[in-house]
This record gives structure tokens, C-alpha cells and sequence, in this order.
């Protein structure tokens, strides 16, 4: 098992964000979180997803993030354009 509070420890460009480059199109990401595992397992990729989240713009000409939390079935918590 990967404890991912080591992330915290990741260098970061001095004004507390990683440089990243996308170009000049806006980048999408989408998260899809497994509620099934157990209450730690769950709160270890909320904490992975909110670490690298963190890292970008986010915005309609920036980064959009949409979140997809799963059991049985699938559920749409928010979407790209939310």
C-alpha cells in the first residue's frame, strides 16, 4: 500500500505551484474514486485527488475537473463544467 501523504513532500515551483504547460487548449480531468474500499482507502485517494487538483488553474479557459465516485454504480459528484 502507497501512503500518499509522501505527495506533500513533492517539490514544488517556488510560488507553490508545480509549472505545468497544456498548451493553449483548456485541459480536462476526471476522477474516478472507488467508494467500495474501506473509509481510509476512500480518504486517501479524496487526499491524492485534492493534492493534485490543487496544482492547476482551475477554470472554464483553464483546468475543468469532474468527479465520478463508484460502488455498484457509478455517481457524478460534479461535473467539467461545474
Amino acid at each position: 500500500n502507497t501512503d500518499i501523504t509522501e505527495l506533500n513532500n513533492l517539490p514544488l515551483h517556488p510560488t507553490g505551484r508545480t509549472p505545468v504547460t497544456c498548451g493553449e487548449k483548456p485541459t480536462d480531468f476526471v476522477f474516478i474514486l472507488d467508494s467500495s474500499s474501506t473509509q481510509d482507502n476512500f480518504q486517501k485517494q479524496l487526499d491524492f485527488m485534492t493534492y493534485f487538483v490543487r496544482q492547476f488553474d482551475i477554470g472554464p479557459s483553464d483546468v475543468q475537473v469532474s468527479l465520478i465516485v463508484y460502488s455498484s454504480s457509478g455517481h457524478t459528484i460534479f461535473y467539467l463544467d461545474t
